[in-house]
């Protein structure tokens, strides 16, 4: 169930990818005053949906949005905690005030600069876009780095090694990722579009 609060990737998509980049840099009051409108009207949207079915629902998705790109995290670790964490954290508390269910986050892209401090915040899951190439997302280093920490959802890469892998090199992937991030994995498909052929340029998930 879900997204709800605030998502970097609709803020950046509303006022425009460059334009957030600057509002981070040279209008931060403007930034969070926009992203608390973003935050409260998904909080509106959420109570309406978690006072009806808080009880019967076992997910709810607070994404932030995709923050990673094939080389790196888009913004610095500093930035984050200041323009996207404390969006996260008030989601989190807002869904814990209604259900006991999971919190779920959709963040493509090489994001492991930011995955203990969502855990931190009270996020879950991540469905993650695990792909041969994405800087510091193998599996092994996310098992080992968080894997006490976060559950990984996802991974079977649909916009590589679906679309262009042998049937061979298809099951050798499948398997490293299960055994790479278990226990503590949902399988499943990349949260992601096919297409492309990736390349280090394109933002998480295209």
């Amino acid at each position: 169930m879900g997204g709800f609060g605030y998502s970097a990737e609709q803020h950046y998509r509303v006022r425009g990818f460059s334009q957030w980049l600057m509002d981070i840099k040279k209008n931060p009051e403007f930034y969070h005053a926009f992203a608390t409108k973003l935050w409260e009207i998904g909080r509106d949207l959420a109570e309406i949906y978690l006072n009806q079915v808080g009880d019967y629902v076992d997910r709810v998705s607070v994404t932030p949005g995709d923050l990673g790109t094939q080389r790196g995290p888009m913004v610095s670790l500093e930035d984050f905690r200041e323009f996207v964490l404390p969006y996260v954290k008030k989601s989190c508390a807002f869904v814990r005030k209604y259900t006991g269910a999971r919190i779920y986050a959709h963040a493509c892209g090489s994001i492991h600069l930011y995955v203990k401090d969502l855990a931190e915040a009270g996020l879950d899951m991540i469905g993650q876009q695990i792909t041969p190439y994405t800087f510091r997302m193998e599996p092994e280093r996310l098992h080992r780095d968080y894997g006490d920490v976060m559950t990984f959802w996802g991974g079977v890469d649909t916009q590589v090694v679906l679309v262009r892998y042998t049937p061979d090199q298809i099951r050798d992937w499948v398997r490293r990722v299960i055994y790479g991030l278990a226990p503590g994995h949902v399988v499943a498909s990349n949260q992601c579009h096919t297409g492309r052929r990736a390349s280090s340029e394109h933002i998480g998930c295209e």
